[in-house]
């Protein structure tokens, strides 16, 4: 059992500084650490939500992999090392939603077609019905796994990151829905002329499980039931609309700088 910092202030949350000692060094909790957990969460058969049981057995075999004998620790349910892995996944989660609306925003904004709001809800609607949206002709861009921690041994099973896909799809479905329906709006704002996005408050217009946890389920059955073939079609297709990343291997603990993984984490 390695040392750790107990959580400070008043709502007692843990932050970085509470996880064992070393465990920062390098940046390797977050570059290392959260992306190899991301790489699990992509094609775990639930969206949304790991058991306590699951995730703790996991963590604590990528905490094994990635620190070896560097920094010994126990992972414990909710414990510091369990908190920030579960705060992570949901900023894992979160991204998609934010990644759509900035592909979208910057779509609007390139087209003098769509200068008002009337515009934007009627595509909107368009690529609601009947899920054109999915379609390649529509050209989009999804989320999609393209890196990960050097981990396989935890993943012989693994088939392919079906959930992120699901992930993606909803995201792009709420986005659209939010647009369609009028809750989403754009806005031009000085200086430079740059568009904001404004986005009404309330957990119904989150994307989150609460909302969106049966359309992502809904998604991933089909999904799951793709040929290998098809699935990597899919993600072949994609690659031309994504940022490339490189993933970082057990021995990147040794040098792994801060410029070099940027974007390790983003999975898109």
């Amino acid at each position: 059992m390695s040392s750790q910092v107990p959580p400070s202030g008043a709502n007692k949350k843990f932050i970085n500084s509470n996880l064992p000692l070393g465990a920062t060094n390098d940046n390797a909790w977050q570059h290392l650490f959260i992306s190899a957990l991301a790489y699990f969460a992509a094609g775990y058969d639930n969206p949304w939500t790991i058991p306590d049981d699951k995730l703790q057995h996991v963590l604590q075999e990528i905490w094994d992999i990635m620190y070896r004998d560097k920094v010994a620790h126990t992972v414990v349910i909710g414990g510091p090392v369990y908190s920030l892995a579960k705060q992570g996944l949901s900023n894992w989660h979160a991204r998609f939603a934010a990644a759509t609306i900035a592909v979208i925003t910057t779509f609007f904004t390139h087209d003098v077609d769509f200068e008002d709001s009337m515009p934007h809800m009627k595509f909107a609607n368009a690529m609601l019905k009947k899920n054109w949206f999915l379609f390649s002709q529509n050209r989009g861009t999804d989320n999609k796994a393209s890196g990960h921690a050097d981990i396989l041994t935890m993943y012989n099973n693994f088939s392919g990151p079906h959930t992120v896909l699901a992930l993606a799809s909803a995201a792009v479905c709420q986005t659209l829905s939010l647009v369609a329906e009028g809750h989403m709006s754009f806005k031009m704002t000085q200086p430079g002329d740059v568009w904001t996005t404004i986005l009404p408050k309330g957990g119904q217009f989150e994307f989150g499980e609460a909302v969106w946890g049966t359309m992502t389920r809904h998604y991933l059955e089909p999904i799951k039931e793709l040929s290998n073939e098809q699935f990597g079609l899919i993600v072949e297709d994609t690659q031309k609309f994504v940022k490339k990343v490189t993933a970082p291997t057990v021995s990147a603990l040794e040098s792994v700088g801060e410029d070099k993984f940027n974007n390790l984490f983003t999975f898109w």
